[in-house]
């Protein structure tokens, strides 16, 4: 799949009326989901890139408080994802924009719990992106193709970059 152009991009988001951070419509504008739907986890850890339209189809789905409010199993209206593993999620905080709008922190929610939803785990999508390239550059992380997925090999590196959640 290749990337959507900003009016492609913004005919989807603007349901939801959130400011949508600039490296998430770089991020769409270079590749919007996985070029083969078939294949799993095409991002190192077992991440795979959602689609815009898959990100706000997700988005409506996510159990939302009338009061835009969140508590235990509630999502923000704010929160955008743009990865998935499984049911864990990788989100970002839209109403968290830096001074120029072009970024805001990354959160990550797993599937055996809210906890750490509210927790910022990378200053933005491009700091996950520099992890996820150091982990391939150096050899922290690997894909086994006789196995099917991603091998860890160094946690303790990836744990000293900040990145150990990403796997």
């Amino acid at each position: 799949m290749s990337g959507s152009s900003d009016e492609q991009i913004d005919a989807v988001i603007a349901p939801l009326g959130i400011a949508l951070p600039e490296e998430l419509r770089v991020w769409w504008r270079w590749q919007d989901g996985l070029a083969d739907p078939e294949v799993e986890g095409g991002l190192p850890g077992g991440w795979e890139p959602m689609s815009i339209a898959h990100a706000v189809a997700r988005h409506a789905e996510e159990p939302h408080r009338e009061d835009g409010t969140v508590g235990d199993l509630y999502w923000r209206d704010e929160w955008l994802p743009f990865a998935i593993w499984g049911n864990d999620v990788l989100f970002v905080d839209c109403g968290r924009t830096d001074a120029e709008g072009a970024a805001a922190p990354v959160r990550c929610r797993r599937w055996f719990g809210w906890e750490g939803s509210e927790a910022d785990r990378a200053q933005s999508l491009a700091e996950v992106v520099r992890i996820w390239v150091t982990a391939l550059g150096e050899g922290y992380c690997v894909w086994d193709p006789a196995a099917d997925l991603w091998e860890l090999r160094d946690p303790g590196a990836l744990s000293a970059l900040g990145g150990l959640w990403l796997f």
